[in-house]
């Protein structure tokens, strides 16, 4: 089964760079699985000093030229240097395209890193690939590299997107339990999952839970579930949250008051929407 998991990434990588030769009006018979003879594309401009000149602003077509110049120089760059490159990409939205670029990197005999294994998860999460997320967490730890919060924080987030909340759940527990500590962000994406879902005393249990482990909230867990309380008509358990979050020195953003004043609004609330209004001007919000 892995063995052909495997195959169908490297086809994928193949047909991936083999599209982008076309559309660059380069002889199909160019790409190899093993080299990228794409040296014309350089300009002759060396791949580091591309590197060191920034990716911020790089795209795709710009990216994957860059990668074969890479993938073609000898000595072969390190994953280090891949890695930035393929982040950068990551950074565009192309998941898909990173699997099969890392795929291609394995190919080549470049061993991974345990930066570059995180990418790859969450890349793989991002496109609801949780079974090849979980095989490629179980490979990294089997070479003895130790996931970071960061990394379970993308399986976290992937079986959410996929509306898997329970296991999700179940996964953090999972985390606290090997001793690690799950930090906002986590818990955070439980709560806007559950509150997307409709299952908003679930993310008050959340809430609680989080605070009994001494996880601060901030704005984004407090937004999360005003919104949700409002539009479940609990103005009772709304007005308490709010209470809380100001106790706590966290204040009201645009986002706040923007679902006060929705709410407000289709209740035919008009005078409170207004001075909700009117105190998010006064916040300069």
């Amino acid at each position: 089964m892995r063995r052909s998991i495997l195959i169908v990434i490297a086809l994928t990588a193949k047909g991936f760079l083999h599209r982008h030769l076309l559309e660059k009006g380069n002889p199909v018979t160019a790409l190899s699985l093993s080299v990228c003879n794409f040296r014309d594309f350089s300009g002759g401009i060396d791949y580091r000093e591309r590197l060191r000149s920034g990716l911020h602003s790089i795209k795709l077509n710009d990216a994957l030229t860059l990668f074969c110049d890479m993938a073609e120089s000898r000595p072969l760059p390190s994953i280090v240097d891949f890695s930035r490159l393929l982040i950068a990409i990551a950074k565009l939205k192309k998941y898909e395209a990173v699997i099969s670029l890392f795929r291609h990197i394995e190919i080549l005999g470049i061993s991974y890193d345990l930066y570059s294994f995180s990418t790859l998860i969450d890349c793989f999460c991002r496109c609801s690939r949780l079974s090849l997320a979980l095989s490629c967490l179980g490979k990294m730890m089997k070479l003895g590299f130790d996931p970071s919060i960061v990394t379970f924080g993308s399986l976290v987030n992937g079986f959410c997107h996929v509306n898997r909340i329970q296991e999700a759940m179940s996964l953090v527990d999972q985390i606290v339990g090997l001793g690690y500590e799950p930090n906002v962000v986590i818990y955070n994406t439980i709560i806007v999952s559950l509150c997307e879902n409709r299952q908003v005393d679930t993310a008050l249990d959340v809430l609680k839970h989080m605070e009994k482990m001494g996880i601060r909230p901030d704005v984004v867990t407090y937004n999360s579930l005003i919104t949700r309380l409002f539009h479940s008509g609990k103005w009772g358990v709304t007005a308490r949250i709010l209470s809380d979050m100001m106790r706590m020195g966290i204040n009201p953003d645009v986002i706040t008051f923007s679902a006060m004043i929705d709410v407000y609004g289709k209740e035919g609330q008009l005078l409170e929407a207004k001075k909700q209004f009117n105190e998010m001007i006064q916040s300069d919000l």
